[in-house]
């Protein structure tokens, strides 16, 4: 699967820029997760939830997506779950201003139009594609997986708070 996006809908609607940046420009995506806004329900890309487990089975097939801050400059594990199925995630410019995920610059997009012209890049230069999936399994340290990471960062924090 070339192109897939696992969003829901959220609050204030993330329709706007899901219209700009994919719908006006990809027929072939398909787009799973909770809508109301009356043009998606009319979109036959939108196909409504997933369950997880139906999910799981479809996303290590899926190469690319994009992701959208639940509100401009916030983070989510969006990011982390993609890059575990092994999807390129685009992110817009809007989703972690901050860069508190460290990811590759190559990833953050300022347009539609650059979004596609990366997509292209890598589909022409399948070892540039290669490149960038391994730099993205890098991230994904034992550590986030097993709860040591965030058992020492709670720690470390909880450590500092009660320094007298």
């Amino acid at each position: 699967i070339k192109f897939m996006i696992v969003l829901n809908e959220g609050r204030p609607s993330r329709y706007k820029m899901l219209k700009e940046y994919i719908l006006d420009h990809v027929k072939d995506v398909d787009i799973y997760g909770k809508w109301q806004e009356p043009e998606a329900l009319k979109d036959p890309r939108f196909k409504g939830p997933k369950k997880f487990n139906d999910l799981q089975q479809m996303l290590p097939k899926v190469k690319y997506t994009f992701i959208i801050p639940i509100k401009k400059g916030w983070v989510t594990a969006k990011f982390w779950e993609m890059a575990h199925y092994g999807i390129i995630p685009f992110m817009d410019p809007t989703y972690d201003e901050q860069n508190n995920l460290k990811y590759p610059a190559f990833l953050k997009v300022k347009d539609a139009s650059e979004l596609y012209k990366r997509i292209e890049y890598l589909e022409a230069n399948p070892d540039k594609y290669d490149m960038l999936r391994k730099q993205l399994d890098k991230m994904l340290k034992e550590e986030y997986y097993n709860g040591e990471y965030l058992n020492t960062l709670t720690m470390n924090t909880i450590n500092e708070i009660t320094k007298s």
